[in-house]
């Protein structure tokens, strides 16, 4: 590992086979204001006049803008993939965001605003919408209210019904603990009130953590490990950037989960006016695989699709790259772009 590499942040530039810069690429860090507040895109294509494709991070306040290498080097050849760390997360967070201001209609908000500056950035009419996790419910809520900027959603854990996601997680967590006779952990669980733990950040980073244990996250936990060490391996992120996305992931989980709680996608975005497709990992305990089944058959689209990860939890991006990339380039391009 070199570590000097976290003492400053940026982006490699793109190369070709031979070393040199991609005529055309484009590798780029920036500060855009959304919403009166600077926030930071990462943008990364071999070429620039590609399609754009959006990608909203989990959370709320969970940047995966460290492990940006780990699931986009395809997509950046057929896309201009942009990562947007969210008002609040990662290298957008700052004690002066007023937190009356973390809303998930503001958050929304700032989300159509960015994708007005990237169509007119890079002259396109409408761009692709890719959710993960909490961003699933951030897409969705995006798309409903702001269908004419999205050329089609997919979503990647899909979020459906966070109070039912949260007591189906519990009871994997409980039932975990008590067949691995962790009475400590059974414990603590049988102490909790899900689904809002009564606003105790602790106690749901705690439940998550149980569910992560039991195998609830990620169907390989070796997975999981190896992830860690990338985000030091990180060029887009500096030690200072870390530091940040630690505390903008707590405060954002403290300033949203309550409001979160209140999502319901049958109920509030069961009809889409563009192409949608999930993308959900067979063992996902975090948003469970029944809810995002349910709502699938009860969804209206122009074109709907669901696409299951048989080695894959809650991160299909992470434990299945190659078979996650794909699936998207299939789904987005027209067949002459995939060649």
């Amino acid at each position: 590992m070199k570590f000097w590499r976290l003492l400053y942040s940026r982006t490699p530039e793109i190369r070709d086979t031979a070393g040199r810069v991609r005529p055309g690429s484009i590798a780029s860090l920036e500060r855009v204001r959304l919403g009166g507040i600077d926030q930071t895109v990462l943008l990364r294509g071999h070429d620039a006049s590609r399609p754009v494709l959006l990608f909203l991070h989990g959370g709320p306040g969970g940047s995966a803008m460290p492990l940006v290498h780990e699931f986009c080097d395809r997509l950046e050849e057929r896309f201009v993939f942009v990562h947007w760390d969210q008002r609040g997360a990662g290298k957008s967070w700052s004690p002066d965001i007023p937190r009356e201001s973390m809303t998930e209609g503001q958050l929304v908000e700032d989300c159509a605003e960015l994708t007005h500056w990237l169509c007119d950035r890079f002259g396109q009419k409408k761009v692709f919408l890719v959710g993960h996790s909490w961003g699933t419910q951030l897409g969705l809520r995006a798309v409903v209210r702001y269908p004419d900027l999205f050329e089609a959603y997919a979503a990647v854990s899909q979020v459906v019904n966070a109070r039912r996601a949260e007591a189906i997680s519990w009871q994997f967590a409980l039932d975990g603990a008590r067949r691995a006779g962790d009475k400590a952990r059974e414990k603590r669980l049988r102490s909790l009130h899900p689904p809002g733990y009564d606003g105790r950040v602790k106690d749901l980073l705690f439940q998550r953590n149980c569910v992560a244990k039991y195998g609830g996250s990620f169907c390989d936990q070796a997975v999981d490990k190896a992830l860690f060490r990338k985000y030091f391996e990180s060029h887009e992120y500096s030690l200072g950037d870390l530091r940040r996305l630690k505390k903008g992931s707590v405060w954002s989980l403290a300033a949203m989960w309550v409001q979160h709680l209140d999502w319901d996608a049958i109920a509030q975005a069961r009809s889409l006016a563009v192409p949608v497709t999930f993308l959900h990992g067979r063992c996902d305990r975090v948003t469970p695989a029944e809810l995002v089944q349910e709502y699938f058959d009860q969804l209206q689209a122009p074109r709907k699709k669901l696409i299951w990860f048989e080695r894959s939890g809650h991160c299909p991006l992470f434990e299945e790259p190659g078979l996650f990339q794909q699936t998207l380039i299939n789904e987005f391009l027209p067949a002459p772009g995939r060649q």
